[in-house]
């Protein structure tokens, strides 16, 4: 096409130099003349970090392989070109908006309309500005737990927070032993969203404050979670087996399921970590063939003694006596040895 267009704008040149009208076809004239540009440019949209701007067409738009292009600039400089600037996307040929942007800024839009033949028309410009941010940060969802280290030597808490704000946030944090701010210890300054870790004092409820504040300086109220730190635990191992499913159940001394975690592949294979606050707890194991182990046992319930594993029928009334309490959690930060070979 472009060979053709090359050939006949020649013979054209050549015949005007000869004092002849040169024919131009109606495909040719197409292929060499810029589309018409978008008219009627204006903002539909301002918010503190969103701008959305509209238009109307000409019929060249709908025209196959033709679009819209939209560049945005920061500051009352157009993009000079339809490859310079940022792209905002088209989603109708009609409208586009862009986000997300920093609030109280200004903000320019270069608006082309490109032909199928990759012509581009005029370029029309309108500037903005987005509005100041006033809305504080929003805190989505914060969360966390406190273990003893691996060490058994301090208790560390492991907590995490997120915002759904769209410029950069950082969080003032407070750990306080009671549900107000009163006599608390500043754990982070300018925290980024994410995790972080705080070594307590003892175990117990700590109460974790935060105050989130945005880039244009708009702060949150104070926010605060109640975090568990437990500093004690217990380890043991668990005989397994291919075709049995090995549950680990630890009940406090009134009978209620306790332990913030267990896993009975921490350590390695069969080998489990329960964290639990002082007291005295009661250790139990179930063995449950999987349903197509095409074994015809029936469940096997355990309960751990010092003397070692003894079975009882399952049910908590008849937990053997030599179980119950038999972890002693009240004096050391650890019990290991609470295995179950059977």
């Amino acid at each position: 096409m472009k060979q053709r267009a090359l050939t006949a704008l020649l013979l054209a040149f050549a015949l005007t130099l000869a004092g002849q009208t040169p024919y131009v076809s109606a495909a040719l004239q197409a292929s060499t003349t810029a589309p018409p540009p978008v008219s009627s440019l204006s903002v539909t949209a301002r918010y503190d970090h969103t701008l959305g701007i509209g238009w109307a067409v000409p019929a060249a738009v709908y025209a196959p392989g033709a679009s819209v292009v939209v560049r945005l600039t920061r500051g009352a400089t157009p993009a000079a070109s339809p490859s310079t600037g940022y792209a905002v996307p088209v989603t109708f040929p009609r409208s586009a908006s862009a986000r997300p942007l920093t609030s109280d800024t200004t903000y320019t839009f270069a608006v082309w309309v490109r032909d199928g033949a990759g012509q581009y028309s005029a370029r029309r410009t309108i500037t903005t500005s987005t509005l100041k941010d006033v809305t504080p940060p929003r805190l989505t969802s914060f969360g966390g737990s406190g273990h003893l280290t691996d060490d058994a030597g301090r208790i560390t808490v492991a907590a995490a927070w997120t915002t759904n704000d769209v410029e950069a946030v950082r969080a003032r944090i407070v750990r306080s032993a009671t549900p107000n701010l009163t006599g608390g210890v500043l754990v982070a300054s300018a925290a980024a969203p994410g995790a972080f870790t705080d070594t307590v004092p003892h175990e117990g409820t700590w109460y974790y404050f935060l105050q989130l504040t945005d880039a244009s300086g708009v702060s949150s109220p104070w926010l605060y979670r109640p975090l568990e730190a437990l500093g004690h635990r217990v380890r043991g191992h668990v005989q397994t087996d291919t075709y049995f499913d090995t549950f680990l159940l630890v009940l406090d001394a009134s009978g209620n399921p306790a332990g913030l975690s267990s896993s009975l592949a921490l350590d390695g294979p069969g080998s489990y970590t329960t964290d639990l606050s002082a007291g005295r707890y009661t250790v139990c194991v179930t063995y449950s063939p999987l349903p197509d182990s095409h074994f015809p046992e029936e469940v096997r319930y355990y309960c751990w003694t010092p003397a070692g594993a003894v079975e009882y029928d399952g049910q908590d009334a008849n937990i053997p006596p030599a179980a119950k309490g038999a972890v002693d959690l009240r004096v050391g930060k650890e019990v290991t040895g609470v295995d179950f070979a059977v």
